[in-house]
């Protein structure tokens, strides 16, 4: 699950990444002259918020397209390259199959005596 955790957020700032990037396109060429650009970026923020919840649900294709983006990514020297292996580290293993988390009590878990009313 924390995998998981990791890859939704990663995805989440790239998302945010593409929103900021869209924003200054807008800025600098203009609505019209910016189109195909700003179209690009948009379709790329959106493949990340697709992910991102993906991630967030366990989803087998979003560790799948995590995987896909972050080997596409590592094109990208240097900032492309660090997102890319994070992004390939936390999506590399089956982020159902994490160990569970077991508390510090010894007690939690075991079956408990039910107490019998004194008559």
């Amino acid at each position: 699950m924390e995998k998981a955790d990791n890859t939704q957020r990663a995805h989440l700032m790239l998302l945010m990444l593409a929103l900021v990037m869209g924003s200054i396109v807008v800025w600098a060429l203009g609505p019209v002259k910016g189109m195909p650009l700003l179209t690009a970026i948009a379709a790329v923020g959106a493949l990340h918020l697709a992910v991102a919840i993906g991630a967030g649900a366990q989803k087998e294709w979003a560790r799948v397209a995590s995987l896909a983006m972050g080997c596409v990514m590592l094109i990208g020297f240097p900032i492309g390259t660090m997102v890319g292996i994070y992004l390939i580290a936390n999506a590399k293993t089956d982020w159902r199959l994490e160990r569970p988390r077991y508390s510090g009590s010894l007690t939690d878990g075991w079956p408990v005596r039910a107490e019998t009313e004194a008559a």
